[in-house]
């Protein structure tokens, strides 16, 4: 059995009972007004990220959260199953993925790297078909030929030319 401490879902309450115990073995007033402020951070942190926790539990894999730049989308991980992932993207394409073991170790992580906004509708599928996310698609793909050996980084030049141009 995990510990609380190990909980992902109980990651900022954890936080916030831990300041709470410092602050009141604290004497010194400077000292406590510390304390305060960073409980009250945690419980603030806290609250936006059980919104998360309870929209998962309500939609399940799918759940978008959006960040500044970027979104990301939390699924089961095809490539391991029985882990999830939250794959990030932007209105270029695909950027990057963690893999954890549990939803909630995946909605923890993608809440600390900065995804702490419920993104509203499928934004995904409004992405999808642009002509910025083939663009972003084509460059992704072209890099990963290139890393592999498969094409040098004049044929790349050349394929993007050809392709992402003429389009």
């Amino acid at each position: 059995m995990m510990s609380k401490y190990d909980d992902p879902v109980l990651y900022y309450q954890d936080q916030i009972d831990l300041w709470e115990s410092e602050l009141q073995q604290e004497t010194d007033d400077a000292k406590r007004d510390v304390c305060i402020q960073l409980r009250d951070e945690a419980a603030a942190m806290n609250a936006r990220y059980q919104r998360i926790q309870y929209k998962f539990l309500e939609q399940g894999v799918g759940l978008t959260l959006k960040s500044r730049s970027a979104y990301c989308v939390v699924l089961e991980d095809a490539a391991e199953p029985g882990r999830y992932r939250y794959q990030v993207f932007n209105e270029s394409g695909f950027i990057g993925h963690l893999t954890r073991d549990t939803a909630e170790e995946v909605l923890l992580e993608a809440f600390r790297d900065g995804f702490r906004d419920i993104a509203s509708g499928d934004v995904l599928a409004e992405f999808c078909g642009t002509a910025e996310w083939e663009r972003g698609t084509l460059v992704n793909d072209l890099v990963r030929r290139v890393n592999q050996g498969e094409l040098s980084h004049k044929d790349a030049g050349e394929l993007y030319e050809r392709e992402a141009l003429s389009a």
